[in-house]
């Protein structure tokens, strides 16, 4: 080990960050220069849909050659290791260096050292994240479940007094049982309940008023406010997924030995964002009785830090809209400004109702939604309802204002469809074959840009935590400070409660963080919103 520490060379591996975690927790060891030939294969193809990266298909598809050796990575490397085990390592260090030679070019070759970089170091802040993990109040969750569960039975009651029986069968002792969670049973209830929407037909582009076609959230969310009990349904079945996935199961993602939760993020997704398993903490709703639940332990404090506003400071760098980049240099908020551009107010005289509308416009327009899509996204997911005229009127005066996204917009698409690829700021790659691929050329530089931002604010943070707790942050080996989580545009610390730690702890996570970000964005001005508490729900 004292050899590994003191090495100046690169070291070459697949999927380094198992043996990150296990150097780190065992021997306090950070890898130093490394090549992980996982990483490198996953965004030399990034977007290619099927393509294998285990060391396997590295293999045959780099080097041309078959497997020799039994795949024994999964056995139990504890105690004497069996000749099996030390060929299948042996056939690794003839492999692997030779593999990296080639993928080190085809990294080269398609401009992607950069990213190539910032992924390597990235594998450490992910590893001492993992270790670390997030802590869970059982009690507090189980409390939250349980009125969960009120809720939903008193939804089911209610429901059930209001809706007809679709079931025309007679059970033992009476009709047979109304499932709300049947989609055909519940389908077939509204409509003998006379429930209607309205329909564009395609042909003939007129709206029909037609009963209800499907159950799909969308669907009901577009209809509800004709419907007070498709609302009510909406609620219901709101609380049913909240129990489903959020319930006492949830509790066994904790660790027994820590009393943490420690999922595993996973940065291989085509955007390069990250993905979230085991389990997916990302996919928490941000509601305060959720996220409450996820606590400092006790003696410890929350730091939580965010970037603001990033998607509309990035599609303003890549755009080089001159509007948007004021925006952002005046130090004024995007969606206040899209609100007086659309509703054609003083930006001084937009209130709240307004600039919640400008939300869904901003998001919906730069990942090039149409009209129609707007009206039903806003509608979801902002609770925010106008008409396919108002949105019409909405788009024009959006994209005469911000100019310079439009024309992005139609070179992204062009150069798009012809070299059939994206690239961030910093040159991510996603390659795109779909032929029908439309929003993917606006999505993925914006998101990847984001996701690549992220991935340097990690290791950033890492570094500093290091520094402020002076030795390796992991949590369980005593640190002070300590990154805990991550999110798409937040990064969580948990650290003692000392209020001169504190003050620092927030004050490097924040610096951390714009500097993660600021060089990919060097027209706009970036910020960031540092606060915490005893809960994650408490910034």
């Amino acid at each position: 080990m004292d050899a590994f520490r003191r090495t100046k060379g690169v070291t070459v591996g697949q999927n380094m960050k198992f043996d990150q975690k296990w150097l780190l927790w065992h021997f306090d060891l950070e890898i130093g220069k490394l090549f992980d030939t996982l990483r490198a294969s996953s965004i030399i193809y990034a977007g290619l849909p099927g393509l294998k990266h285990d060391l396997w298909s590295l293999y045959k598809r780099e080097l041309g050659e078959a497997a020799t050796v039994e795949d024994l990575g999964g056995s139990d490397w504890d105690g004497t290791l069996t000749q099996r085990q030390l060929d299948y390592a042996a056939d690794d260090i003839d492999k692997l260096p030779r593999l990296r030679d080639v993928l080190k070019k085809k990294i080269v070759d398609a401009r992607l050292v950069k990213i190539a970089q910032l992924e390597f170091n990235a594998v450490l802040p992910e590893a001492c994240m993992e270790l670390n993990g997030f802590f869970l109040n059982k009690d507090m969750w189980l409390t939250r479940t349980a009125s969960d569960r009120v809720q939903l039975e008193r939804l089911r009651a209610s429901l059930l007094s209001k809706l007809p029986n679709p079931s025309n069968q007679l059970g033992l002792f009476g009709p047979a049982s109304f499932n709300l969670d049947s989609t055909d049973q519940i389908l077939r209830s509204f409509h003998m309940l006379g429930v209607k929407q309205k329909w564009k037909d395609p042909e003939t582009g007129l709206t029909k008023t037609v009963p209800l076609m499907d159950t799909k959230e969308m669907t009901l969310a577009m209809e509800a406010d004709r419907w007070p009990i498709l609302k009510e349904f909406i609620e219901y079945r709101g609380y049913a997924q909240s129990v489903k996935a959020f319930g006492e199961e949830y509790l066994k993602n904790i660790h027994p030995t820590s009393g943490r939760i420690h999922s595993s993020y996973f940065p291989f997704t085509d955007t390069g964002r990250y993905a979230n398993r085991g389990p997916n903490l990302q996919q928490v709703p941000r509601g305060g009785a959720f996220r409450d639940c996820f606590r400092a332990e006790p003696g410890r404090t929350l730091a939580i830090c965010d970037w603001s506003n990033i998607e509309m400071r990035i599609v303003a760098e890549i755009s080089k809209d001159p509007v948007l980049i004021k925006v952002f240099r005046d130090d004024r908020d995007a969606h206040y400004a899209t609100a007086s551009l659309v509703t054609g107010k003083p930006e001084s005289e937009i209130v709240k109702a307004e600039r919640q509308q400008a939300k869904p416009v901003n998001f919906g327009f730069i990942y090039g939604m149409q009209a129609a899509r707007l009206v039903m996204y806003a509608k979801q997911g902002y609770g925010v309802s106008f008409t396919e005229n108002q949105a019409r009127t909405f788009r024009r005066r959006f994209f005469e204002a911000y100019a310079g996204i439009d024309s992005w917009h139609r070179l992204a698409m062009d150069s798009g469809k012809r070299q059939r690829e994206t690239r961030t700021a910093w040159g991510r790659r996603r390659i795109i074959k779909d032929e029908k691929a439309h929003n993917e050329f606006y999505n993925s530089p914006i998101q990847g840009t984001g996701a690549d931002g992220l991935k340097v604010a990690i290791r950033n943070v890492y570094d500093r935590m290091k520094k402020l707790a002076g030795r390796t942050p992991l949590l369980g080996k005593g640190a002070k400070c300590a990154p805990v989580h991550m999110v798409h545009d937040e990064i969580v610390c948990e650290h003692d409660e000392d209020p001169e730690l504190e003050i620092h702890v927030r004050q490097e996570l924040h610096d951390g963080m714009i500097e993660g970000i600021a060089p990919m964005l060097p027209s706009v001005p970036t910020r960031a919103e540092v606060g915490g508490g005893q809960s994650w729900g408490s910034k």
